[in-house]
């Protein structure tokens, strides 16, 4: 596409280009959104949370003599996953 005004073809990014008509141009299309603000999360004041990990942590512990003996040991990326 070439610009109206001067025949520059658009060969090079429409902001680079020579071009006596600019009104077709975007503001500043290399100026992005400014950046999020990040909010830190807190999972462990979720009642979801709060209602696994209390039984979790009691799960573990009972896991040795209740389940061993017929599943085998506890994976250890069963614990570090939760």
């Amino acid at each position: 596409m070439a610009c109206r005004a001067c025949s520059v073809p658009a060969v090079e990014p429409a902001w680079e280009a020579e071009c006596a008509d600019s009104s077709w141009l975007p503001d500043d299309p290399r100026v992005a959104d400014p950046p999020a603000v990040y909010r830190a999360r807190h999972p462990e004041r979720t009642a979801f949370y709060q209602l696994f990990q209390d039984p979790f942590d009691s799960y573990v512990r009972a896991y040795e003599g209740r389940f061993e003996p017929r599943s085998g040991s506890l994976r250890p990326v069963a614990v570090r996953s939760v």
